[in-house]
Parts: C-alpha cells; sequence; structure tokens
C-alpha cells in the first residue's frame, strides 16, 4: 500500500476528532480479529515467522495471538518461557469478494511472553481470552502468547497513523463490559462483510452516490489519496467500492481505469447495529 497523499489537505474538510476517532476504531478492529495476522520473531536466529495464527483482544484490552505446530512447524522453535521480541502484522482486505485490495494494516513492536498452561486454562475460566484465540489455545502443540507494547502505526489511505495501545484497550474494556447489544455489527471480526450486506439491501448505488456527493461537498467527506489499483474481474469504469465500513464512516474507492481515488464519508455519529447504520445512512 504506497498511496499518492497529494489529496491530503482534503482531510481538512472532516473533524480532527473524527480522523482521531477512526484511526482508533479502524486499529481495534484489526486488534480484535479482522484482517490476517503475521508474527515475526526478529531477534531469534533464524529469524522465525509465524504466518497462521489467531489474534484478537482480550476482555482486559490485551492482544492474544495463538498457533498451533500442526499448522506452522516454526512455532517449535519459539518454545522460549522468556518474553521476546516480536512485530506483529495484521492486514486486512476490501470486503467486497470481487477485488483484492488492502484496505488497511497495523503493525507493531511489542513484546510476546508465552503463557504456561495453567494460565491460559485460567483465562479459559474467567472468558478473558477473545473466542478464535480460545478455539485455538487448547489445541494439541498449540502455544499462545499475551503481546505488550505502546502503539501500532495504522497504515491505509490516509497513510501512517500512530495509535495508542493504551487507548485501544480502553476503549475495548469498556465495550466488553457493556451488555450485549442485539444486531451488533462490529463485535465480529466478519461484521464489515453484514454491514456490507445491508448497504446493499437498502440500496446498492448508495456508495457511488455518496462519492458523487462528496466530490461536489453536498454531504462531509474528504479524499485521502490516488493509487493506481489492479482488478482481478472486468469492470464498467468508473465504478465505486466500499474499502471500509467501519463504525465511524465509509471509506470508498472510484476505480477509472488504473487509478483509484480514495475518499472517507463520516456518519453523523457512530453506529453499532444495522439499524443505526441505516438511520445514518439516511441522513447523508
Amino acid at each position: 500500500m504506497n498511496p499518492d497523499l497529494t489529496l491530503s489537505p482534503d482531510r481538512s474538510a472532516v473533524c480532527t476528532h473524527v480522523w482521531e476517532a477512526r484511526s482508533l476504531s479502524i486499529a481495534q478492529r484489526l486488534l480484535a480479529g479482522a484482517g490476517k495476522a503475521t508474527l515475526v520473531a526478529y531477534h531469534v536466529g533464524p529469524i522465525v515467522t509465524i504466518s497462521s495464527l489467531a489474534h484478537g483482544l482480550g476482555a482486559d484490552g490485551s492482544v492474544y495471538i495463538a498457533a498451533t505446530a500442526a499448522d506452522d512447524a516454526s512455532l517449535t522453535d519459539l518454545c522460549s518461557d522468556e518474553p521476546m521480541d516480536v512485530r506483529l502484522s495484521i492486514e486486512k482486505q476490501a470486503p467486497d469478494p470481487s477485488v483484492q485490495i488492502t484496505a488497511c494494516a497495523v503493525h507493531a513492536l511489542a513484546t510476546a511472553q508465552w503463557l504456561e498452561r495453567d494460565e491460559i486454562l485460567d483465562l479459559l475460566y474467567s472468558s478473558f481470552l477473545p473466542s478464535r484465540v480460545a478455539e485455538i489455545a487448547t489445541a494439541p502443540q498449540a502455544r499462545t502468547a499475551r503481546l505488550e507494547g505502546t502503539r501500532v502505526l495504522l497504515h491505509d489511505a490516509g497513510g501512517v497513523t500512530p495509535v495508542s495501545l493504551a487507548a485501544i484497550a480502553d476503549i475495548h474494556r469498556q465495550r466488553c463490559q457493556k451488555p450485549p447489544c442485539p444486531g451488533a455489527l462490529f463485535n465480529s471480526p466478519y461484521g464489515e462483510l453484514t454491514a456490507l450486506e445491508r448497504i446493499s439491501a437498502l440500496n446498492c448505488t448508495i456508495p457511488t452516490l455518496l462519492f458523487q456527493a462528496m466530490r461536489r461537498r453536498e454531504i462531509s467527506g474528504a479524499l485521502m489519496s490516488r493509487q493506481p489499483v489492479h482488478i482481478n474481474v472486468e469492470m464498467s469504469a468508473p465504478a465505486v467500492l466500499c474499502l471500509d465500513i467501519d463504525r465511524t464512516g465509509l471509506t470508498l474507492m472510484r476505480i477509472d481505469d488504473d487509478e483509484a481515488l480514495t475518499g472517507f464519508v463520516p456518519f453523523p455519529q457512530q453506529v453499532e447495529t444495522s439499524v443505526e447504520l441505516a438511520e445514518a445512512l439516511a441522513a447523508l
């Protein structure tokens, strides 16, 4: 992901606190389980890369990962009781299955503490582990680790944004303490797929209409970047895709031949459920 950020001055069209909320929300979604994670233990000789693992945020706000040697033999090289320096990378594709576009990613330098079985059982009994990590944690030849760091770097169409891990942990803990919300979209790593289905059910031309309105400054929004893009299917140009759907708004990409313009349209207020999403779209 190497966008041309010459359009970034248009970010001033959206309030600073909205950009900050967007960065926090996207980073939290990725760390909570969205996207595909890779772990690199770069101080081990030779360097070990684990590319088949589950990741998520625990109820305590910590980042947890789990993998099995059956899926990745490299894991056996990390059997250490000592904390180790690692690099965590998580990439997420756009929700539209017809294209292969990396919508966003986070990267973090952290310390991994591999957990003993008793610690894992305590976390499971207290329901602290994220569900996908918990499914792997008790499997044969599995290893589970808690990651500690200070920040992540969010990479998206807006460039590179540092995001505080402590702030993400606070937001996640607060959400975990609330009662389950019926119709919640983003509690699951696959929530944006449901959100995309809801948008298509309302009107499949919504992305195009919103992008046009944003370009004409009829609604709040900002162009973020221009970049080349390769589409694997025949598509009538120009076309507008949902690059990401978040609590804070829609990240849209307008594709014209080999070029793509990316813009962000914020919701009037953050959404959590399908009903709130429909109301936010209607308000735009």
